[in-house]
């Protein structure tokens, strides 16, 4: 299984230099060529910046989590479905967003359902997280084919729901938000992970034999901040704790 990471920024994080790995916009997730998680107002611009543009080509099945603009931009789909036929997987709240455009092929999904997209198998679960629509479900993705991974952004610990399912898994990889970085989860804040959260998490996954020692945990959905070099400092704390940081462009194979 192919990972390719075009944005993975947190908000507003074009502060830094385009060379530096400081520099994060926001963008989804490519597996394998074909099967794109999540499509924020940044992706095609963030595709172009790192000359990655064409691999948006091949992608035929997106899946989105949750309609934040960090993750979901309607206008985004619509100009990838300008000429060719794209099949778009979201909670109800995602897909009404969505153009008439016929290109883009819709279904509806919700927590704790299965569907097959191309030769993988793809579990909904639900999420720690929540939008201004209180009666929109965010999801995180569990990925099944000849390897196992665990698309965890947005959410804060581990969903209680979601765990059921989870114990009972064995993950390749973990793509996890850290979106407080090393500023410490405080109730006013639930819904997303600091490095201090995501290491407990890492440790309960592995006591559960949910993961092992050869299970990748990849920390994205991180802010840019002008005051210190995010990535320079995050990267050893992380390694560490056995995570890595990445960063606008980040490929992996698991």
């Amino acid at each position: 299984m192919k990972i390719r990471m075009l944005g993975t920024g947190y908000g507003e994080c074009k502060l830094k230099k385009r060379t530096s790995k400081e520099y994060r916009g926001r963008g989804g997730v490519i597996v394998d060529d074909t099967l794109l998680i999540d499509a924020p107002s940044d992706l095609l611009s963030v595709a172009d910046e790192l000359a990655m543009s064409d691999m948006l080509k091949t992608v035929t099945d997106i899946i989105i989590s949750h309609s934040h603009e960090g993750h979901f931009c309607p206008e985004v789909i619509d100009k990838m479905a300008k000429k060719r036929k794209i099949r778009v997987y979201g909670s109800r709240e995602v897909l009404v967003q969505l153009s008439d455009n016929p290109n883009i092929i819709k279904y509806e999904i919700g927590v704790f359902m299965q569907f097959a997209v191309g030769s993988y198998y793809i579990a909904t679960l639900p999420s720690n997280h929540s939008t201004a629509n209180l009666s929109e479900e965010c999801f995180n993705f569990l990925i099944t084919g000849d390897r196992c991974l665990l698309y965890a952004l947005d959410g804060g610990w581990i969903n209680g729901r979601a765990w059921n399912v989870l114990k009972l898994v064995k993950l390749d990889a973990v793509i996890c938000d850290a979106a407080l970085e090393m500023e410490e989860a405080s109730e006013k804040n639930l819904y997303h992970n600091d490095l201090g959260t995501l290491a407990r998490i890492k440790s309960i996954y592995e006591q559960n034999g949910v993961t092992n020692e050869k299970t990748r945990f990849i920390l994205s959905h991180i802010p840019t901040d002008k005051r210190r070099e995010i990535h320079e400092e995050l990267t050893p704390v992380a390694a560490k704790m056995g995570m890595t940081v990445a960063y606008d462009g980040y490929f992996a194979r698991i």
